[in-house]
C-alpha cells in the first residue's frame, strides 16, 4: 500500500520520535530515528553528549553512520571536520544490527559549535540517507559564580 511513497513512512506517535523522509520505500522498511533530547545546552569548555537510536528497514545494510554539522557546503564527518579535530567521538557505531545506538561526544564546547546536528547513514550500496530532523545545540559563555559574605559588627555604645 506505500510501496514508492514519497516523504515520510509512519510510525507509532511519542514526544521524541522522529521518522527519515525517504522516497520509494514500502511500510515495511520504516526508518526510524529517536533523538534522547532535541535541544541541547551547554557550557564553553564542557562535554556534551547527543544521543540517539535509530533502526532500519530488513533487508538494508547500513555500512556506516556519522555526525554532521550543518553548515553551508556538503556533508562532512565531524571526526574529519577540522573545527572538530581531536574533541568528538562516536560511541555504539554497531553496524549490522536491527536497533543501534549511536552517541556524538563533543569535549572542549565552543560558543561557534552552536548549531544543528543530524545523523547520516550511508549504506552497502553507496546510498546515503540524512535523517530529517536534527539535535539543536546551544552553547554559552563562561558562567561565573561569585560568592558574597556578609559579616556584621555589633557596637556597644
Amino acid at each position: 500500500m506505500f510501496s514508492q511513497v514519497t516523504n515520510v513512512c509512519i510510525s507509532s506517535p511519542g514526544p521524541a520520535k522522529y521518522i527519515l523522509s525517504l522516497s520509494g520505500i514500502s511500510k515495511s522498511g520504516c526508518w526510524d530515528v529517536t533523538y534522547t533530547s532535541r535541544r541541547v545546552c551547554a557550557l564553553v569548555g564542557s562535554t556534551v553528549d547527543i544521543s540517539c537510536t535509530y533502526s532500519h528497514p530488513s533487508g538494508s545494510t547500513v555500512y556506516n553512520t556519522f555526525w554532521h554539522y550543518v553548515q553551508p557546503g556538503g556533508f562532512k564527518d565531524l571526526r574529519e571536520d577540522q573545527d572538530f579535530a581531536g574533541r568528538v567521538e562516536y560511541v555504539g557505531n554497531k553496524l549490522r544490527v536491527k536497533e543501534l545506538k549511536i552517541k556524538l561526544t563533543i569535549s572542549d564546547v565552543r560558543e561557534r559549535d552552536s548549531g544543528e546536528y543530524l545523523l547520516m547513514f550511508i549504506m552497502e550500496d553507496g546510498v546515503k540517507h540524512l535523517s530529517s530532523a536534527a539535535v539543536s545545540l546551544t552553547v554559552t559563555g563562561e558562567t561565573e559564580l561569585r560568592f558574597w559574605s556578609l559579616q556584621l559588627f555589633s557596637f556597644d555604645m
